[in-house]
């Protein structure tokens, strides 16, 4: 992976990366409902979980993020 930011940038100053598979065995049932459990916490994070952040010292995420994140999450099959 590549960082869009130079090395001198502080790592809080960066994004963190999460890769996921984009299709689970629908044949499965447990693999289903993880993959809904993993759709639902993302969805949340980027939501109602980001009123977390300045709490806990992190920035919010822009909303251009945000946005590519939702697109990438509604992808996982």
């Amino acid at each position: 992976m590549t960082s869009a930011f130079p090395s001198s940038t502080p790592p809080e100053g960066r994004l963190s990366h999460l890769q996921l598979y984009l299709a689970f065995d629908s044949r499965e049932v447990l693999r289903c409902h993880k993959r809904d459990a993993i759709k639902g916490f993302l969805k949340w994070a980027l939501a109602d979980g980001q009123g977390y952040a300045e709490n806990l010292s992190y920035a919010k995420l822009p909303k251009e993020v945000v946005a590519k994140e939702l697109k990438a999450i509604n992808k996982i099959q």
